[in-house]
């Protein structure tokens, strides 16, 4: 269970979140919304990376942001950030092995792990390879495995599908629905397309509030005609365009 209690965050005048609360517990939760809307300050602060300047944030009843309660809580979970950082000269196995040893598995078990996560997202034979060696796309991906490798309750996905090719953003979506039967994954995203293939709730923030929060069949149902092949990214706009105008 993830709960987001009446968070809040600013960036000196700016608000990225205005007491926004969230409460999931399974399946895939696609967090939607145009450059700039707040989710990227979201999912670092749901992922243990970023403390909100106001409100809390409980994995299982254990705040994640509170000292004597952080060290159980972040283990159970696992961040794949929009961007990380990272020694060019690593190689791809030894970087996925080393955060899963430091997420609290065993030397062994995080060896074993991270083979089989980049066999998952299709880099086994890039293990060894340096990290500075690699593509953009293939850098999104070993961030992925770094994030599914300690085999977290949750899994915080910031863009996954970013900089991927089409055949390795369906490779993903397929993960993502493979992994969500056991756990909960929270995505964020701006492509309708890929949220529509693997998301169970659908929450749309724009200028750090929430505008929609429901399943695709409601989402669709807002649209002018429920039953276009483009329904759902219809319905998006037409409740951003509702949310600007109500601030006008």
């Amino acid at each position: 269970m993830l709960e987001l209690r009446e968070v809040s965050h600013e960036y000196g005048r700016k608000t990225a979140l205005n007491t926004i609360s969230l409460s999931a517990s399974g399946g895939v939760v696609a967090l939607v919304g145009v450059n700039g809307a707040g989710k990227s300050t979201l999912m670092s602060i749901a992922g243990g990376a970023l403390r909100p300047a106001h409100g809390s944030v409980l994995v299982d009843g254990d705040d994640l942001y509170r000292r004597g309660s952080r060290r159980h809580a972040l283990p159970r979970l696992s961040i794949m950030p929009q961007r990380f950082s990272f020694s060019p000269r690593l190689r791809t196995h030894e970087f996925v092995n080393y955060l899963a040893y430091l997420k609290g598995m065993s030397w062994r078990a995080a060896f074993v792990s991270a083979h089989e996560a980049l066999e998952l997202v299709g880099l086994a034979d890039r293990k060894n390879s340096r990290l500075g060696s690699l593509s953009g796309g293939m850098l999104r991906r070993v961030a992925l495995a770094q994030a599914i490798a300690s085999n977290p309750q949750i899994l915080i996905l910031d863009e996954p599908t970013t900089g991927l090719d089409p055949a390795q953003r369906a490779g993903v979506r397929r993960l993502v629905k493979t992994v969500s039967a056991d756990r909960l994954v929270v995505l964020s995203s701006h492509v309708m397309e890929d949220v529509e293939a693997v998301a169970d709730r659908v929450v749309i923030l724009h200028e750090g509030s929430f505008v929609f929060d429901g399943d695709l069949t409601e989402l669709k149902a807002r649209a002018p005609q429920a039953d276009s092949p483009t329904a759902a990214e219809d319905s998006f706009l037409s409740l951003i365009e509702s949310a600007v105008e109500g601030i006008r």
